[in-house]
């Protein structure tokens, strides 16, 4: 099986109104980087079944797939196990989202059955030897995720000099008020490839970020979020150290109430409002309490 195709004239085809594609013109209009594509393998049809065995070749570079996609019925799960795999690809121009990573290496594996209303159950596994992001080079990274039906379990985990970290959690799939849980123990962590300017762009941060929440709406979740023995490191020298800073949410008499504590401040806000309006207040909090992480002129963390 080999197919050869430019994007460019996929995308003028579905590009026509009249055609009963062109509601998917401006979703797949960033693959146009894609460019020339060249896909060779072999191909194993049957009535329940889908099997490719061979390679994706396009201007953002080459991808090896081995993968198969299995279904019984109207009614059963769909089965899905493969591997995609490419020693250098560069998604950069696919989405404006991607335009700093400009290379990875990578491998994911994935073996997982899908069912009705959200259940999934199975593995998925990527590792990147190796990833440029702004110009840095990082290496080792790999991520898990495991999933049990209703639920699932996830890890992430870096081990190169300046993204040295590793993070673990799990979230509930089904209910009106799922758990969601998060912890990151971040050795440390380079800002400079992800800040481009401002006084922190030659920091480095560590610490420990636990998290326990309950809800779908953010405005509406419940819960808290502890961040533990942060400090920030300058290339100058000078370091900040907070101890801990704990936000817990809660609805009490109709009303919601956020409780900020920290060695240095403890305060509590109660009333009616959104998670856009809250990040604000509590940013003018804690430049009021941490003034050294606000540069002169600015009135919360955003704008660092």
């Amino acid at each position: 099986f080999n197919l050869v195709a430019n994007v460019w004239d996929v995308l003028g085809f579905m590009a026509s109104p009249s055609g009963k594609l062109h509601h998917l013109y401006e979703k797949l209009l960033p693959l146009r980087a894609l460019g020339n594509i060249n896909l060779l393998g072999d191909v194993t049809l049957t009535t329940h079944s889908v099997d490719f065995n061979g390679a994706l070749g396009t201007d953002c570079g080459n991808l090896d797939l081995d993968c198969g996609i299995y279904k019984k019925g109207k009614s059963g799960p769909l089965n899905i196990d493969g591997r995609v795999n490419s020693s250098s690809f560069d998604p950069s121009q696919l989405l404006p989202g991607l335009a700093p990573l400009t290379r990875v290496s990578f491998e994911t594996l994935v073996d997982l059955v899908i069912g009705k209303k959200g259940f999934i159950k199975g593995n998925a596994d990527l590792a990147i030897p190796e990833i440029e992001w702004n110009g840095f080079v990082f290496s080792d990274i790999a991520a898990q995720a495991r999933f049990f039906g209703d639920k699932m379990e996830g890890m992430v985990r870096s081990s190169s000099p300046g993204l040295d970290f590793v993070a673990t959690g799990g979230a509930d799939f089904i209910g009106e008020k799922p758990l969601n849980e998060f912890y990151a123990e971040i050795k440390n962590v380079s800002l400079a490839p992800f800040v481009k300017n401002g006084r922190f762009h030659d920091y480095s941060v560590a610490g420990g970020i636990d998290v326990s929440v309950q809800g779908r709406n953010p405005d509406t979740m419940t819960g808290w979020v502890k961040i533990e023995d942060i400090k920030f490191a300058g290339s100058d020298g000078n370091t900040l150290v907070v101890p801990y800073v704990e936000l817990e949410a809660a609805d009490r008499d109709s009303l919601r109430l956020i409780t900020l504590r920290s060695p240095q401040a403890d305060a509590d806000l109660s009333g009616c409002f959104s998670l856009k309006t809250l990040g604000k207040d509590i940013g003018n909090i804690v430049s009021s309490v941490y003034p050294s992480l606000i540069r002169s002129g600015e009135d919360h963390l955003n704008r660092i």
